[in-house]
């Protein structure tokens, strides 16, 4: 009987989770999401929980943007929202560092492994070796992390018949152009 309500207790949490990138993110990334949120935060993690396509969030450095953009990554690929996942930024090398930290955080996280098993699991029926390199992996054998640097080809992307379902685009300015006065 208290199985059962722990079970119930998870069911709850993961729901609210599901659908709050700030209530996943202090349930299941406190190391990295450990300072009080802010109203800046709010309104960044409102953004991120809303319906629009499309969400452009600009705010100081330093206050944590890459982390919930990672945080709904994670999100994303635990809940299997999405099967397609691009994450762009000014290198591949960066975006390759963001995603190899996504990748790490799934891999090693105890409360997520506990919770949600393990990413490495092979749901596909195929014999079809999935990747899980630098440059590409799938998690649950059906959500491809792509990392993109900017000028790399992002038109024309398909994996398994579908185009990218979610992009982030984070620190994708080059600082020297940035600082150029004809910019």
């Amino acid at each position: 009987m208290v199985a059962l309500a722990f079970d119930s207790q998870i069911e709850d949490v993961l729901k609210l989770c599901y659908k709050h990138v700030g209530i996943f993110s202090k349930t299941f990334l406190p190391e990295s999401v450990s300072s009080p949120f802010s109203p800046l935060h709010t309104s960044i993690i409102d953004a991120l929980d809303s319906a629009k396509q499309k969400v452009a969030i600009a705010a100081p450095r330093g206050l944590g943007k890459t982390t919930l953009a990672r945080a709904l990554v994670i999100n994303s690929i635990l809940f299997r929202e999405y099967d397609f996942i691009l994450y762009v930024s000014q290198s591949e090398s960066l975006a390759m560092m963001q995603t190899e930290n996504i990748k790490r955080e799934l891999l090693t996280n105890r409360e997520i492994r506990r919770v949600f098993g393990s990413i490495k699991i092979d749901y596909d029926d195929t014999e079809m070796d999935e990747s899980f390199s630098k440059h590409t992996w799938t998690a649950f054998g059906s959500t491809l992390l792509m990392p993109r640097g900017s000028g790399q080809q992002v038109r024309g992307l398909i994996y398994k018949n579908i185009r990218p379902q979610l992009i982030i685009v984070d620190d994708f300015e080059d600082r020297k152009e940035l600082e150029n006065p004809e910019n």
